[in-house]
Order: structure tokens, then sequence, then C-alpha cells
């Protein structure tokens, strides 16, 4: 069910004129979800990956990647999780929750390699 509700989300959402992520026809943008960026101005582990998935979803994976690299791979993952769901195709639950896991491991992995330059960049702006 969440691979089903991230997939819709994300495809149901764009980017704004403003930098924000909105839902196309509504006026307010969606809330700021990172606490840390907003109140100190520096990026979380998370950072940037919404709109990474909304790109992803959206055709545009070279931009997808640039804005966080974890981004495709959840895509990648969910899609995983609902195609090995379906009975007919005979995948075991035990190979779908273990390559989802290492779907995951990968994207964590990568998600860390890129943020770890950008916090300690933006530690040492702040000095």
């Amino acid at each position: 069910m969440g691979a089903v509700l991230l997939l819709l989300a994300g495809m149901s959402l764009q980017h704004r004129d403003d930098g924000r992520v909105g839902v196309p026809g509504f006026v307010p943008p969606l809330p700021h979800s990172c606490a840390l960026k907003h109140r100190f101005g520096i990026d979380c582990p998370l950072c940037g990956l919404t709109r990474s998935v909304i790109d992803t979803l959206h055709g545009l994976p070279v931009a997808a990647f640039g804005r966080h690299p974890a981004g495709p791979l959840l895509v990648m993952g969910s899609l995983w999780w609902l195609i090995a769901g379906i009975p007919a195709l005979g995948v075991s639950q035990f190979a779908r929750v273990r390559i989802s896991l290492w779907i995951l491991a990968a994207a964590l992995l990568l998600g860390l390699a890129n943020w770890t330059p950008r916090v300690i960049q933006q530690l040492l702006s702040l000095t």
C-alpha cells in the first residue's frame, strides 16, 4: 500500500516556480518538511528526496539523480515491491523483502555519500 501511495503522490506533485512543491491547481504549496534546513540552513540527509522522486516519476532521471541519488532507487524499489507482489509471478515473500532491503540499503548509502560532502561544505561556510 505504501508503494502505491508513494507512486501516486509523486506523480500528482510538481515543482512550483517559487521552488516549493505543490499539487497543480492548488494555490498553497506543501509546507517545508525539513526542520534542520528551515531552522539552521543545513541540509539533512533527506533534503531533495521529494523532488528527486517527483522528477523520477515525471521521466527526468538525470535531474532526479542530481537532486538526490536515492530518489530513483526508491522509485525502483516501490515498483519492484508492487510487481513482485503479483501472485502469478511466483516471487517468494522472502525474495521480495530481501531485494527490497538491498535497494533500500543502496539508497541509504548513496544518500549519505551525497549528503556528507554537502553538509561539511555548509558547516565550513558557517564559520
